[in-house]
């Protein structure tokens, strides 16, 4: 059972090799659909291998016109050699720092005059034509004007700010930037070089020049795919994200090495006799971020509903103390209940028990920890996405004080964190792996439980309100209705446990229904009252599987559109999350405002003008139907 399987697991996973196996991974630069990440894949391959795994590298073709699903693979891009020069003088070469250039950056040898561009309005870029941006901001705040208004290559020394992260933390570091089919070339300095230049341009004019060798081409993306065979077709996925510019040790060089040590440790004990083989099939998969993972599923489409389960390990190695980051287990979407997220939260609590108080009568964790709501953001928002049906928590550690910067080097990972990581992932694929009846009634016990915990939580929340809650475009919600929608999730994770093997719900169904028509009695029902509120009747319906990429109309929309677009994305506070949990809730029968409405239950907040806007431009650029 499931304390048996942890104790064999937690004795076998090495900390120490993980890190060993991440931090050889940081001596690649792993920058996606690349000849630098195909070395990456090559040793991590060979390794798995030389584990004794089954372990093979996919390749799919990524040329800008082949699309998996609605995502189109950029085309593979090479850097030979670049170089800065300001003054006379190297400031930066990819030689020596390849982080410094903005990845994917074209090609090109030019030599002109600094301009400072110290906001992102518009009528500051209009004198950049034939000249090189210097710009404190991050890229993605200059870029597109930058570009629009011709400036021959751009020098940023910005930093995304973060929660308890801002430049003024980390002045050394170098950020992390892209482009993704921009045609765009540049460098990115550190806070305290961006300074320096600063007040080198306010002396006298000064001149830049840059030499960028990269070529792109159509090219190949590779995924390393391993396996652990079970007794049937039916697996477990664990996957992690290889790609990232060097070192990029936590993000994520971390989750890489944990998943090369699961894959290990498992292998091991069920060659040995240690641990029987599996029902199901265990499959590893290192992908580039998001790419990846859309290539293999949209390759294997038979695959997957044969996949029971996954989990996504990014950013998993971080040394709490360095890098101020509490380790998270994100649970799937509410649109996505699955059995799963109790699994990881109770391996977990497991995890937990380590330390014990003066008279050792308790035990409790000496790490930083917490169990969270669906965020997105990594592979797990594809795996769990409800067309694609395969749920899929992720371990992540947020925020990071090194996050996608050059700072995010081997000696801020923690083997001991490493160890935690790798033992939750590893019991949590096999448990899954190798459950039958008996594990599958325990589960259902401790869902049940657990589902009681969430509802009993959520009932102190409504019976003491805070004063402090935004409210900015939340709708007014009956407490009551509240409680049903928790009540039909909790049931539908607990009916998932069916998808191991058929087993009897229907008594611990109705125990839960019955709990939440007790703790309804003590919350009073909110009246009718007011206006009535806006309907909007229209039905979106979708085309294709997994999460809909808008990175290629955006590509190619006129510049003035485009500007439109992102100011309407900006407008809309929360828009990142909104649409992506609203596409998840389309199942060709919801209209937008029932959309809406269940976006406001899973997260306190939606804005029915934006879904209409939103799911406009999607219809009208043939990535969604709408029966309006």
């Amino acid at each position: 059972m499931f304390k048996q399987v942890f104790t064999i697991i937690n004795k076998e996973i090495s900390g120490e090799n993980a890190k060993n196996l991440a931090t050889e991974i940081t001596r690649f630069h792993r920058i996606q659909v690349s000849p630098h990440f195909r070395e990456a894949a090559v040793w991590c391959n060979n390794q798995l291998t030389a584990y004794g795994l089954s372990s093979q590298i996919l390749t799919y073709a990524a040329d800008d016109n082949t699309k998996y699903w609605s995502y189109y693979l950029p085309q593979e891009w090479k850097c030979e050699d670049a170089y800065l020069e300001i003054d006379g003088d190297i400031w930066t070469q990819f030689r020596d720092k390849k982080i410094s250039l903005i990845q994917r950056s074209h090609p090109t040898s030019v030599e002109a005059d600094i301009v400072t561009v110290e906001t992102d309005d518009e009528e500051a870029f209009k004198n950049v034509k034939g000249k090189i941006i210097y710009s404190p901001l991050p890229l993605d705040k200059i870029k597109d004007f930058g570009l629009h208004y011709g400036a021959a290559g751009i020098i940023t020394s910005g930093i995304r700010e973060i929660t308890m992260r801002t430049r003024l933390d980390v002045p050394d570091a170098i950020h992390y930037f892209s482009f993704w089919g921009e045609k765009g070339s540049g460098f990115i300095l550190s806070p305290k070089e961006g300074e320096k230049l600063e007040k080198m341009l306010k002396n006298k004019p000064v001149k830049a020049k840059m030499v960028i060798r990269t070529s792109l081409y159509p090219g190949f993306l590779e995924v390393v795919d391993a396996f652990i065979p079970g007794k049937t077709e039916e697996e477990v996925i664990v996957v992690a994200h290889l790609c990232h510019p060097q070192p990029s040790a936590n993000d994520n060089a971390s989750g890489a090495g944990a998943l090369m040590e699961v894959a290990r440790a498992l292998h091991s004990l069920i060659e040995n006799g240690n641990l029987e083989k599996p029902v199901r099939g265990i499959r590893f998969l290192l992908v580039p971020e998001m790419s990846g993972t859309m290539a293999y599923l949209a390759s294997n489409e038979e695959k997957i509903p044969l996949c029971v389960a996954a989990i996504n390990l990014d950013m998993v190695g971080e040394n709490q103390d360095l890098c101020k980051s509490p380790l998270l287990i994100e649970r799937t979407p509410d649109s996505a209940p699955s059995f799963v997220n109790d699994v990881a939260e109770l391996i977990l609590e497991e995890l937990t028990h380590e330390i014990g108080n003066l008279s050792n009568t308790a035990k409790y964790a000496s790490f930083k920890h917490a169990v969270t709501p669906f965020s997105g953001g990594s592979d797990h928002y594809i795996l769990s996405d409800p067309t694609v049906n395969i749920p899929c928590p992720m371990i992540i550690h947020w925020p990071d004080m090194f996050y996608h910067c050059s700072l995010d080097t081997p000696e801020k990972m923690d083997p001991v964190e490493l160890e935690r990581v790798s033992t939750i992932a590893a019991v949590y694929a096999y448990f899954i792996a190798n459950a039958q009846k008996k594990e599958a009634h325990w589960l259902a016990l401790m869902i049940n439980e657990k589902s009681k915990e969430r509802i009993s939580k959520k009932v102190r929340e409504i019976l003491t309100p805070s004063e402090h809650k935004d409210t900015e475009e939340s709708e007014p919600v009956d407490p009551h209705d509240v409680l049903d929608y928790i009540l039909e999730r909790e049931l539908s994770a607990l009916h998932s446990v069916k998808r191991l093997t058929d087993i009897d719900t229907e008594e611990l169904e109705r125990e839960l229904a019955e709990f939440v028509a007790i703790e309804k009695k003590k919350i009073p029902a909110i009246p009718e009252k007011g206006k009535p509120r806006e309907e909007c009747t229209w039905i979106p319906k979708r085309i294709y599987r997994g999460p809909i990429s808008t990175r290629r109309i955006l590509l190619d929309l006129p510049f003035e559109e485009r500007k439109k677009y992102e100011k309407k994305e900006d407008e809309c506070k929360d828009s990142r999350a909104i649409s992506t949990l609203a596409v998840y809730w389309c199942d060709g029968k919801r209209t937008l405002s029932d959309i809406s409405r269940l976006i406001n239950m899973e997260i306190g907040k939606t804005s029915l003008d934006y879904l209409k806007w939103h799911f406009e431009f999607l219809e009208k650029h043939n990535l969604i139907e709408l029966k309006k």
